[in-house]
Parts: C-alpha cells; sequence; structure tokens
C-alpha cells in the first residue's frame, strides 16, 4: 500500500474531564460544525520489535490492531522531535491472523531495516487496549475525525493507563484543524500531548527514564528543507523539550525539570529571533510577550534554586544560627516560587497558549506571507543558515574582545550574543553532511559552549551577589530574621563563596580565544 500522510492533533487530558466531555455532548465544541457520533469501539494492539529495539532506535513502530474479528498491520515513522501534530509516514495492511507479515512491508522503511531472512527476530514487546469513541466533525469541505480514548499500556511487567483526545484532518485546512482545538480547549483542560502511544509503551519498558529530565535532542533539519520548514522542525522540537518537562515538573516539581523547560522555552525564543525575517507578523508579536511572562516566572524560581544550591552548609561557628535561619528563609522563597511556577502553568491561559503556538507553527499569519515576504520563506535552509550563523559568530567575536576589561553588562550582552550562536549551532547541525565539517561542527559547539560556561558563572556571581541583598531585605522586612543575624549570616554565605571573579575573567578570555580559532562549519566564501 502506497505511503499516505496522515496529520493529527494530539492531547492529554485527565479521565474526569473526558468523561465530562462525552456526557456533556457534542454541541459544545461550537463553530458551527456537524457533528456525528459513530459509536464506541474497543482497539486492542501489540506493538513488535526485536530484542535489541532496533525499530525504537530507527525512530519506526510496527503494530498489530485487531477491531473485532479483524486484524491490521501497521507500519509508522514515529518519535520525531515534535509535539502536539503528528505528520508522518504510515503504511497499513488487512493481514491474517496476529502475526506480522514483513512481505507486506518490504516497501516501507521496515522492510529496509529487516532482512528478509528474519536474522532479526520480531517478538511482542507492549500491549495497548483502547476504548474509543469516535466523532465525525464536518463543515462545507472540512472532515475531522475526534477520537476520543480511555486508554492502558502494558508489558509483562508493568501498566499505565492514561486518556487521550486525537484530531485527525481528513479533509480541508491545518487550519480548520485548529479551529476545532481551539474550542476544545474551551470545553474542558487539555495539554497537547508529546507521546505517542508507541512512546508510553517504551517508556514502560525502561521506567528508570520515566522521570528523567529531557534535555535538548537533535533537531530534525535536514539540508534539502527551506528556511520556513526548518523553523517549523526547530519550533516543535523546542515545544517538546518544554512539554515533556512541563509534565515532570508538574508531577514531581523537580529542580532540574524546571530548568530543562526554561531550556525549552529560551531555545523556541532563540529561534523566534533567529527566524524573524521569515516569521514575523501580527500573530508572533502576540505570541512573544506571552512566552516571556512564563519564562520570567520560571527564571524566578530557578534563580532561587541556583542560589540556594551556592550557600554553604553550616560549619559550627557562631554564624551558624543565623545561616541556617536564612537558608530556610531562602528555601521557603523557592517553594513559594515554585508554586507560582505550577498555578501558572496550570492556568487556562498557558494551556491555550501552547495550543495558539502550535497553530501559528503549522498554519500561522507567516505561512501566508506577501510574495516580498515569501523569498525569505523559500531561502535553502542552508543559505539561511549559512548567513544567520555568520552574522551571530560576529557578533560573538567582536563584542568579546578583550572580554577581561569589560563591565558586568558587557559580558551579560556577550554572553547572550554566545547563547543565541549556540542554540542556531545546534539547531543548523543537520544542514552538515559530510564527516569533515560534523567535526569542524562539534569542536565549534564544545568551544562556544565551554565559552557561555565561563561567561554564565561569572553571571551567577553578579546576579547571585544582588539576589543575595533582595533575600536578606525582604527576610528582614517579613520578621523571618533579625537585621545583625541577617548581615551576619550574608557575610558567612558570601565568604563562603569567595570571590572567583579574576579566575572566571582569565578563563572566559582564554575561552573567547578558543572559539575565535574555531573553524566555522558552514560556507563561509
Amino acid at each position: 500500500m502506497p505511503n499516505q500522510r496522515e496529520i493529527e492533533l494530539k492531547f492529554d487530558v485527565t479521565t474526569a474531564s473526558l468523561r465530562a466531555l462525552l456526557a456533556r455532548g457534542e454541541g459544545l465544541l461550537g463553530g458551527g460544525l456537524a457533528v456525528s457520533d459513530a459509536g464506541p469501539e474497543t482497539l486492542e494492539s501489540t506493538y513488535y520489535d526485536t530484542r535489541g529495539l532496533i525499530l525504537r532506535r530507527n525512530n519506526l513502530s510496527l503494530r498489530l490492531r485487531r477491531s473485532g474479528g479483524t486484524w491490521v498491520q501497521t507500519v509508522k515513522v514515529v518519535s520525531q522531535p515534535g509535539v502536539g501534530l503528528f505528520d508522518r509516514g504510515e503504511w497499513e495492511w488487512a493481514v491474517e491472523g496476529d502475526t506480522p507479515n514483513l512481505a507486506a512491508a518490504a516497501e516501507t522503511p521496515l522492510g529496509d531495516l529487516l532482512d528478509k531472512g528474519g536474522k532479526r527476530k520480531l517478538r511482542p514487546v507492549f500491549r495497548t487496549r483502547v476504548e474509543r469513541t469516535i466523532w465525525h466533525l464536518g463543515r462545507d469541505s472540512t472532515r475531522i475525525e475526534m477520537a476520543l480514548d480511555h486508554a492502558c499500556v502494558e508489558t509483562d511487567a508493568d501498566r499505565t493507563a492514561f486518556a487521550e483526545i486525537e484530531l485527525e484532518l481528513k479533509a480541508g485546512r491545518a487550519e480548520d484543524l485548529f479551529a476545532v482545538a481551539r474550542h476544545l480547549a474551551e470545553a474542558v483542560p487539555v495539554r497537547i500531548r508529546v507521546l505517542s502511544k508507541s512512546e508510553r509503551g517504551y517508556a514502560l519498558l525502561d521506567p528508570d527514564k520515566a522521570d528523567a529530565p529531557i534535555k535538548a535532542g537533535p533537531v530534525p533539519v535536514e539540508p534539502e528543507m527551506t528556511a520556513a520548514e526548518a523553523f517549523q522542525a526547530v519550533a516543535r522540537s523546542c515545544l517538546r523539550q518544554f512539554r515533556m518537562n512541563e509534565d515532570l515538573l508538574l508531577r514531581t516539581r523537580a529542580p532540574e525539570a524546571l530548568h530543562q523547560a526554561r531550556v525549552g522555552l529560551r531555545r523556541l525564543r532563540s529561534a523566534l529571533s533567529l527566524f524573524n525575517p521569515v516569521v514575523a507578523g501580527a500573530e508572533l508579536d502576540r505570541i512573544k510577550p506571552r512566552l516571556r511572562e512564563i519564562a520570567a516566572a520560571l527564571g524566578e524560581a530557578r534563580d532561587l534554586d541556583v542560589h540556594l544550591a551556592s550557600m554553604p552548609e553550616s560549619d559550627g561557628t557562631t554564624s551558624e544560627p543565623a545561616l541556617a535561619d536564612l537558608t530556610d528563609y531562602v528555601r521557603s522563597e523557592r517553594e513559594r516560587a515554585y508554586d507560582r511556577v505550577l498555578v501558572r502553568l496550570e492556568s487556562p491561559e498557558v494551556r491555550r497558549l501552547m495550543v495558539d503556538i502550535l497553530a501559528w507553527v503549522a498554519a500561522g499569519d507567516w505561512t501566508k506571507a506577501t510574495p516580498e515576504l515569501a523569498s525569505g520563506r523559500d531561502e535553502p535552509i542552508k543559505e539561511c543558515a549559512a548567513r544567520v550563523l555568520t552574522d551571530r559568530r560576529r557578533k560573538v567575536k567582536k563584542r568579546g574582545a578583550h572580554l577581561d576589561q569589560l563591565n558586568p553588562e558587557a559580558r551579560h550582552e556577550v554572553r547572550i550574543q554566545a547563547k543565541k550562536l549556540r542554540y542556531a549551532a545546534e539547531f543548523f547541525a543537520g544542514t552538515v553532511t559530510d564527516n569533515k565539517h560534523r567535526r569542524r561542527h562539534r569542536n565549534f559547539v564544545a568551544a562556544l559552549s565551554t565559552l557561555q560556561d565561563h561567561l554564565g558563572e561569572l553571571n551567577d556571581a553578579v546576579t547571585g551577589k544582588q539576589l543575595s541583598a533582595r533575600l536578606v531585605e525582604s527576610a528582614v522586612r517579613d520578621g523571618a530574621i533579625p537585621i545583625s543575624a541577617a548581615l551576619q549570616a550574608a557575610g558567612a554565605a558570601g565568604e563562603a563563596r569567595g570571590d572567583r571573579t579574576e579566575e572566571l575573567l582569565a578563563a572566559a578570555a582564554e575561552a573567547h580565544a578558543v572559539f575565535v580559532s574555531a573553524k566555522p562549519f558552514w560556507p563561509t566564501a
């Protein structure tokens, strides 16, 4: 069967909310949609892989699904770094019985991966059971299928249950899909989904990683892409990092989850800046301040995490009681900051923002740009990347000259520019295809990371002193500690941290020199 493209928008939802949606009926979706109910069905699926999980490692899944007395085999391209919007290859066949038919899959990516001799033996790795209700939505030429799922995934050793909503565009425009999504988000609290059912199953096979914060992974930018296609890949990758860590943060309040969620937002905001000539418009102007507000809340909590980690343990001196009191106060301020973050993330405004961003990335005003702007949108990404990287590198090189003589404000500006350049280098890694330039890319990013680390330490030292003064002032104002004891504790903490400014300045200047000498990994002629 030929490859078919499916475009789906998926949401996580609580079981209670899904039941409420089913109970309240279809009319709440609004938008003048005609809705028909196809009734409930039960879907039972078995996913196959090798003992070494070669399909998983190659972003593929093989599923046998039974509905009634019919068996369907499906091969999918999965685990693409993105979020919410699933646009992927899918191949399906009706098969006899519950055994994979590899001959039928010979013309798919699976056929290239598994040799016909069966040297890599497939076996069941996990199972899913879905109680599904289907609604068919339509208006004019638009046809959307809405699946409301009560589901579970199980392995031989573990099991997890969850609820999901899937919107699949059968006919019409992507804008129609997002219009329904917005109505849905108004009706029930939903979050755009980051894990497919197969990814949930693979997560059960490796439970130690289930609560591990997610760092930025490879971005699926390819050399043949246009600037617009590359931006969409980058933005979805950044959203995925944020959403994965947002879920973990809401469950665990883990500092590293907050940090990585903040990094995901920071990377996204950097992408908006890097691609501004391509995506500028009224919708972007509305999105940017909303992102900035969330980033500020995460930044406040992160600053307290860093400051608390830098405070020394009580050492038995006369300052110990005051230092312990100040540490307790900082810890309580950190917990209050986390409370504010979680309230913000749980708010309808943030959930709607994530849907709005996903809709804008896929089909926003920038995708319908005038012919004058379309040239930038359609520019080959290799040309766009070379221009952006050259410009960003020039800024870091120029502003970082005589780094050890710059004041803190100027150093902070170099740090910001270095961070944007590093994100750009990571975003555009996929434009490099030969070994020589891949080595240059690794060396360039490594040099830039070292420079960024030293500049970050210098910035932390400056902001740490400012934050310490504010915390002492607020601790005294709140009556948590007497002023004399607060000053004594702050002095002891500052003395324990020491002043490494000269050492860090020398290291940063040396790192800048190494960065300048690193060869660009992109064409510069």
